[in-house]
């Protein structure tokens, strides 16, 4: 709503200088109108900043504390954020996923399964997860079995692993797209790609992020034509449809 909300901010300002009639003590100081435009930009691109400061980078981090605070509501699963990635207990099962996207899919997965014992009892780690018929497919696997002192380590080019994260819990972890920061949007629509999987809707979460600024400053802009020229002249509603 920013956009629309430094329309109107602008629109209310200038229209209260020349309701004033400053705007005309400022051209007739020599202040032009495209030195006055510029003032205006310039006061846009402030907000386009903390705008997008707020959209890349308060945004995501709220928005992952919110899932995390949800998830200790759904069944016996738990989880944990850290600067690394998400630990998610489920059952005997401990989940490591270093990045997880809106699809459920998944890149840096790590899965740490227990006996009754609470001994280990397997250890997988993978390159990146699709979900696959309630489950994952992982891809470049390294998997590690542990039976009393003995090690028996396997290497995968794919794993279908049963279980993976169930869809109420894994709903409730994953952020729209739309309120990922640009970085890792980025990283999304690359491993989208990588896949083979249609990235178009993030596309266009990323291109519109990406141009918000400019968005504003040409919205700010926009504001200009409504206060230019004598007010008492009746085309306020031509220039409002132009």
């Amino acid at each position: 709503y920013m956009p629309l909300a430094t329309l109107i901010g602008s629109m209310l300002s200038l229209g209260a200088l020349a309701a004033n009639s400053e705007l005309i003590a400022l051209h007739a100081a020599g202040v032009s109108l495209r030195r006055l435009g510029w003032s205006v930009a310039l006061a846009a691109l402030v907000m386009a900043v903390l705008t997008l400061l707020v959209a890349d980078f308060v945004t995501p981090w709220s928005e992952t504390r919110a899932r995390e605070i949800k998830t200790s509501s759904i069944g016996k699963s738990s989880s944990l954020l850290s600067r690394r990635g998400l630990w998610v207990k489920e059952g005997n099962r401990v989940i490591f996923v270093g990045h997880l996207f809106p699809d459920g899919s998944a890149r840096q997965v790590e899965i740490h399964e227990f006996d009754e014992q609470g001994r280990l009892r397997m250890a997988l780690q993978a390159h990146s997860a699709i979900p696959r018929d309630q489950g994952w497919l992982l891809k470049s696997v390294q998997l590690s079995l542990f039976a009393g002192d003995r090690v028996t380590r396997r290497s995968h080019q794919e794993w279908y692993y049963r279980g993976g994260l169930s869809e109420d819990l894994l709903s409730s972890l994953v952020i729209d797209p739309g309120q990922m920061s640009l970085f890792d949007l980025f990283g999304y629509i690359r491993f989208l790609e990588d896949n083979g999987i249609d990235s178009s809707v993030e596309s266009l979460a990323f291109w519109r992020k990406l141009y918000a600024p400019i968005t504003l400053v040409v919205m700010a802009l926009l504001a200009l034509p409504f206060v230019s020229g004598s007010q008492r002249q009746g085309n306020v509603g031509q220039r409002l449809v132009i």
